[in-house]
């Protein structure tokens, strides 16, 4: 991001995206009892909780980018985050099970 004119650094990026993934381990746990909604209620708080650490680490810096960088690094961010949702979901909760 030291592009952008910011001051994180790619290690700061993977240790918190990493840091913010260790909610979804509960959540795969819990999604053995193979009752479908409640699997999904608990895997979108996860993934709520993983974006609401994800943000608040970067939020900062975020904020000073231009508008358009910052919808930008905004957008990336939830659209990795779905992504995730939608690979947990459909390969740990849909296919275990």
């Amino acid at each position: 991001m030291r592009a952008n004119g910011s001051e994180i650094s790619y290690s700061k990026i993977i240790c918190t995206y990493g840091y913010s993934l260790i909610s979804l381990i509960p959540a795969v746990i819990i999604s053995s009892l193979q009752i479908e909604y409640i699997n999904t209620l608990i895997l979108l708080i996860s993934i709520l909780l993983s974006s609401t650490i994800i943000l608040s680490t970067f939020w900062e810096e975020i904020s000073k980018f231009e508008k358009n960088k910052k919808y930008l690094s905004l957008g990336l961010i939830i659209l990795f985050q779905i992504i995730l949702f939608l690979s947990v979901k459909f390969y740990f909760i849909v296919m275990l099970n």
